[in-house]
């Protein structure tokens, strides 16, 4: 079972590295569900600590229904990614009407067709996953990272398995969100999905003696440990 971390920070990049895992997923401010990182932090886990990286771009929070000037600045930071050196990007895109925004993402993977795409959780808000599997499929997309549209894996468990059964291999499916060590062994045992994606975080108020103190996610390395070893068992 391939290992992804979510990584949000420095420290986050440096725990994967450390345990050897299989890649990671970098964004920052996890506590808006994540967004593009710099590429100061790109550039220092592919070519400081020689992570696998797989970029997250995200412009925003919120949904995944972008305008037309979203678009280009995404296009921007995926390019600048790509020079900066990972291997993978990380994205999606909806319709108003719930469907794969196929046209722009067939114009991103075109331009760079050579790197890993893996679709992100927006497949969650897909108002048909088969039909949508399918298209990610025939664009070329490696993964997908989905909870089996629920709120979390645990919750998702029932669809995820109907999602592997018509994957059947051809696409990777990554269960991602809500992965603790609370629930770990369930869905290791219940699932046994090809890869799987957590970040192993708790909320810390960051400088609390400043009046720009925040609430933000910080890696949890005794967390991570103990997902890797039950995941890696």
């Amino acid at each position: 079972m391939n290992i992804e971390l979510c990584a949000g920070n420095e420290a986050a990049c440096r725990i994967a590295a450390d345990l050897q895992l299989d890649r990671i997923e970098l964004c920052q401010q996890l506590e808006i569900g994540g967004i593009t990182p710099s590429i100061g932090l790109i550039d220092f886990a592919v070519n400081r600590l020689k992570v696998e990286t797989h970029v997250l771009i995200r412009v925003r929070a919120g949904g995944f229904v972008f305008d037309a000037d979203e678009k280009t600045v995404m296009e921007r930071d995926i390019a600048a990614a790509v020079a900066t050196g990972a291997q993978g990007l990380v994205v999606g895109a909806l319709t108003e009407t719930g469907d794969l925004d196929l046209d722009w993402l067939k114009k991103i993977q075109s331009m760079h067709p050579d790197h890993v795409w893996t679709f992100h959780r927006a497949f969650d808000e897909v108002k048909n996953w088969k039909a949508a599997m399918d298209a990610l499929k025939t664009l070329g997309f490696t993964r997908i990272l989905t909870s089996g549209q629920a709120n979390s894996v645990l919750e998702g468990i029932p669809v995820l398995q109907q999602m592997q059964a018509y994957a059947a291999g051809r696409i990777e499916l990554m269960a991602g969100g809500g992965v603790t060590v609370a629930n770990a062994h369930q869905i290791r045992k219940e699932l046994s999905p090809q890869a799987i994606h957590f970040s192993g975080t708790q909320m810390h108020l960051q400088d609390a003696g400043s009046r720009y103190a925040a609430q933000v996610l910080i890696p949890d390395p005794e967390k991570i440990r103990q997902l890797t070893e039950i995941f890696r068992s």
